[in-house]
């Protein structure tokens, strides 16, 4: 009996067919092949299920019974779900659509490559799987017979259950890891997608550095003018500004001599309001000197009035005290027979 096709690999299969379905447009030629893997024939063996068969995958128990299973053989790298987009500038029309057209073929040519690869690697891994065993039957079956005491159809039927033990086994690594073909497969199909990134990103940094350049050209216009007018702007507004300062200056010009009119007038008022004050502190001076001399000369009069006043007051003072004292004097040198007699 040969291993089947894991259920895995046909649904992965079945999920890049429809992905490639969706990314190549109806305009192209699209590249669609289905393959039917080959009827396998019913198990001769007799003996029951091992006791592991709940660990089997049900699709294979489904095609050990001559199920048939079909699916499409397309198959190519995840890498290479997208078809590379391509930036169209205004001005370069026609030679991007030329290269987006070659890009196109080339990405049809890899597809379709990779199509054929694929199937030609199904077919044989079937064919490798039929004609070919994982130990040595005969062998087996032998030793078996010889020292494990079963007889020849009971070591037949333990092979045989070993054998499709070693398969399923041997499918589920397969399905979980990649062969050195399919690696080398994916390696090229990621490669043609590098190599293919970089024509894009190529092609997309030429198409922006020419958009740049325009756009770089027209700012450099727009600069100049705009430098142009500003020049012109800042020539008339210094004219303005001029015509403007000399206006100014006048003005203040006039206005200062209007302002020096009008302080020569309030110094020639104040010059002859401090003559005419000074001429009248003169004259307040000599009045006040007079009259200062006048009433020095009435004071002086009148303290000589009052001294001689006060000295003929104490003269005369002095006089009554004087014939107070000639009389008492007199008084005292009379005798009793004066006194008597007086």
């Amino acid at each position: 009996m040969m291993r089947p096709p894991s259920i895995q690999a046909f649904s992965r299969v079945q999920q890049h067919a429809i992905s490639l379905r969706k990314v190549v447009p109806s305009s192209r030629r699209s590249v669609q092949t289905t393959a039917e893997p080959p009827s396998l024939p019913p198990s001769e063996s007799s003996l029951p299920a091992p006791p592991n068969v709940t660990d089997w995958n049900p699709v294979h128990l489904d095609m050990f019974f001559d199920r048939k299973q079909a699916a499409s053989s397309i198959l190519y790298s995840p890498v290479l779900r997208k078809q590379p987009l391509v930036t169209v500038n205004n001005n370069n029309n026609n030679n991007n659509q030329h290269e987006q057209e070659q890009i196109e073929k080339s990405t049809e040519l890899i597809i379709a490559q990779d199509i054929i690869e694929n199937d030609h690697q199904y077919h044989s891994l079937q064919d490798t799987l039929n004609d070919s065993h994982l130990f040595d039957t005969y062998e087996q079956v032998t030793h078996l017979q010889a020292w494990g005491g079963f007889s020849r159809g009971q070591a037949k039927a333990v092979m045989e259950t070993i054998q499709n033990l070693l398969r399923i086994s041997v499918a589920k690594q397969t399905d979980q890891f990649l062969t050195s073909s399919q690696l080398e497969n994916e390696s090229y199909l990621i490669s043609a997608a590098v190599a293919e990134f970089r024509r894009e990103v190529q092609l997309l940094r030429r198409n922006d550095s020419a958009l740049l350049q325009s756009e770089l050209t027209a700012l450099t216009r727009e600069v100049e003018s705009l430098e142009q007018r500003l020049s012109e702007d800042l020539g008339s507004m210094r004219d303005d500004i001029e015509l403007s300062m000399n206006d100014y200056r006048s003005d203040i010009r006039e206005e200062q001599k209007i302002t020096e009119h009008q302080i020569q007038g309030i110094n020639n008022r104040l010059t002859v309001s401090l003559g005419d004050a000074a001429t009248e502190l003169e004259s307040l001076k000599w009045n006040v000197i007079w009259r200062g001399l006048l009433g020095g000369l009435v004071t002086a009069l009148g303290i000589t009035a009052v001294g001689y006043a006060l000295s003929a007051l104490r003269n005369a003072r002095a006089a009554a005290v004087q014939r107070k004292e000639a009389t008492k004097s007199s008084n005292d040198n009379l005798t009793y027979a004066d006194m008597e007699l007086s």
